[in-house]
C-alpha cells in the first residue's frame, strides 16, 4: 500500500511543479532525497514498505526526521508541504522564509489511524503508526471468526455438533451460524396428563392436567365414553349387558373386566329361545337355537300326522288313511291294511320256536312272539341221559353212568348209539400207590 502512497506522491509533486508559485531564489535539486530514501523526481524510486504486522502490534510508514526538504519550487502555504508527509504519524509545514518544507514526526503516543481494518487502537511510536489485531469473535459457537484486510471481521457459518444450552433438545448441530437442536418428546404415561419437559432440567414431567371431557383411556374394558374430568383422572361409564348384546338368546351377555371385555355364557333348555314357529319346540344346544318339530305323533300308522297353526294356536290333525300296509305297527302279523284309520290284521303271525318245554303264543303288548315254559317229560336228544323232563323252558336229562370201576379204562357214552365204551388208559399211568396201567389193568410198578 504504501509503494502506492509514493507513487501518489510523485504525481502531485509532478502537478505542483507547474501550479506552485515560482522560485524565490531558493532553488532545490531535483535529486533531494527524501527520509526513506527515495528521490521525490525519480520513477522509478523504491516503494515504501505498506506492509502491516500481524503479531502484537500493526506499524504504519517509517518514521520523518525533522529535515528540511527543498520543493521543486518554493513554498508558501503549509498545504503545499502536505504531498510529503508519509503515514499519519508526521506533519508539514512550511517555511515561508527559505520557501522550504519542514516534515516533524507527531507526538509519542498520539492516536492515529491505519487503512487495515484489521488493526485497532493505533497510536504513533517513534513516528510509526502501530497498532493492536482486532480480536473478530461474536460469541457464537456456530462461526469461524477471522479478519480480513480491507474488509474487516468475517464470520464464517460452520456445520459442527454445538449446545444451544436448552435442556430440552437434543442432537443440537449448528445451521446457517445457530445452533439447534431437535424438540425431546415426552410422551404421556397416565390418561389426562399432558407431558413435557422442564426447561431447567431437562427432564419429562407430568404435572398439567388435560381439558375436562378430553377423550381418554381408563384401561378399564368394561367402561366407555371415556372422558377426562379435568382434574387428571379418566373415567367412563359402565358398559351394561346390553352393550353386550350378540343377538344370541342362547348366550347370557355380560361384562368382565378380568376377560377384557364382553363374554357370552351358553344356557340350555327348552324355552330358552324361539325361533317364531308355533309347530317347532325351540331349545339352546351348544350356544345355539335349535328347532323340533312338534311331536304329533299318535302312534297309529293308519293317521297322516301333522302340525297346523289355527287361531295363534299349534294343533295336531291326524287325518284317516286306507288301502296303506301297516304291518309295521302291528307285532302279530305277518300282514296288515289300514281301513278308515284303523289297522287290520289280515295274515296273522305264526309262533314256534320248536321247543317241547314252551307254548308259544303272539301278544301284541309283548311286542310279537311270546315262549311260555311249561312242565313234563321231554327228550333232550341225547342217548346219554335218561328221565328227560322240562325245567325253566329247557329239557333236561341225568347222565347215564359208564364206569366200569377199571381204573386203567376210559369209560364213555355215544348219545347217538347210547351205548357205553371203555378203552384203556395211557400206558404206564399211574393208577394207584406203586401202581401203572398195563394193558388196561392195574399192576404194581416194576
Amino acid at each position: 500500500m504504501d509503494g502506492c502512497r509514493i507513487g501518489l506522491v510523485c504525481v502531485c509533486l509532478c502537478l505542483l511543479s507547474g501550479c506552485l508559485p515560482g522560485e524565490r531564489g531558493n532553488t532545490v535539486p531535483n535529486d533531494v532525497a527524501t527520509n526513506d530514501g527515495a528521490s521525490l523526481s525519480d520513477d522509478t524510486a523504491t516503494p515504501v514498505s505498506d506492509t502491516l504486522a500481524r503479531q502484537n502490534q500493526a506499524d504504519s510508514a517509517p518514521a520523518i526526521a525533522p529535515d528540511s526538504v527543498a520543493m521543486p519550487v518554493g513554498c508558501t502555504r503549509d498545504v503545499d508541504c502536505d504531498v510529503l508527509v508519509i503515514g499519519t504519524c508526521s506533519t508539514a509545514s512550511c517555511d515561508q522564509t527559505s520557501g522550504l518544507c519542514q516534515v516533524e514526526p507527531d507526538a509519542e503516543g498520539q492516536a492515529c489511524s491505519v487503512l487495515d481494518p484489521c488493526v485497532v487502537n493505533a497510536i504513533c511510536q517513534s513516528g510509526q503508526c502501530k497498532g493492536e489485531l482486532r480480536t473478530c469473535d461474536d460469541n457464537n459457537e456456530c462461526t469461524d471468526d477471522g479478519c480480513l484486510a480491507f474488509q474487516g471481521c468475517v464470520y464464517k457459518a460452520v456445520v459442527k455438533p454445538c449446545d444451544d444450552e436448552d435442556p430440552c433438545t437434543l442432537a443440537d448441530a449448528c445451521t446457517a451460524t445457530s445452533c439447534k437442536g431437535i424438540a425431546k418428546q415426552c410422551t404421556d404415561p397416565l390418561p389426562c396428563r399432558i407431558a413435557s419437559c422442564n426447561p431447567k432440567t431437562g427432564q419429562c414431567v407430568n404435572d398439567q392436567f388435560a381439558l375436562a371431557d378430553v377423550s381418554c383411556d381408563d384401561d378399564d374394558s368394561c367402561t366407555k365414553a371415556d372422558k377426562c374430568d379435568g382434574q387428571g383422572t379418566c373415567t367412563g361409564d359402565k358398559v351394561e349387558p346390553v352393550d353386550c348384546d350378540d343377538s344370541n338368546p342362547c348366550t347370557v351377555d355380560q361384562c368382565n373386566t378380568m376377560a377384557g371385555g364382553c363374554i357370552h355364557v351358553q344356557v340350555a333348555g327348552v324355552g330358552t329361545c324361539e325361533d317364531g314357529d308355533l309347530c317347532t319346540v325351540d331349545a339352546c344346544k351348544a350356544g345355539k337355537c335349535v328347532s323340533v318339530a312338534k311331536d304329533c305323533d299318535d302312534n297309529n300308522l293308519c293317521t297322516n300326522d301333522a302340525c297346523s297353526v289355527v287361531a295363534g294356536q299349534a294343533i295336531c290333525d291326524n287325518v284317516a288313511l286306507s288301502d296303506v300296509d301297516c304291518t309295521a305297527g302291528q307285532p302279530c302279523a305277518d300282514q296288515a291294511i289300514c281301513l278308515a284309520g284303523s289297522c287290520t290284521i289280515t295274515k296273522a303271525k305264526v309262533c314256534e320256536d320248536n321247543n317241547p318245554c314252551t307254548e308259544n303264543g303272539c301278544e301284541s303288548n309283548a311286542g310279537g312272539c311270546v315262549a311260555t315254559p311249561i312242565d313234563g317229560q321231554c327228550n333232550d336228544g341225547d342217548g346219554c341221559t335218561i328221565k328227560d323232563t322240562c325245567k325253566g323252558a329247557k329239557c333236561v336229562g341225568i347222565s347215564q353212568k359208564c364206569d366200569d370201576g377199571n381204573p386203567c379204562t376210559v369209560d364213555l357214552c355215544d348219545p347217538l348209539s347210547a351205548k357205553c365204551s371203555y378203552s384203556n388208559q395211557i400206558e404206564g399211568s399211574v393208577c394207584g400207590q406203586s401202581k401203572v396201567c398195563k394193558s388196561g389193568v392195574c399192576e404194581a410198578s416194576p
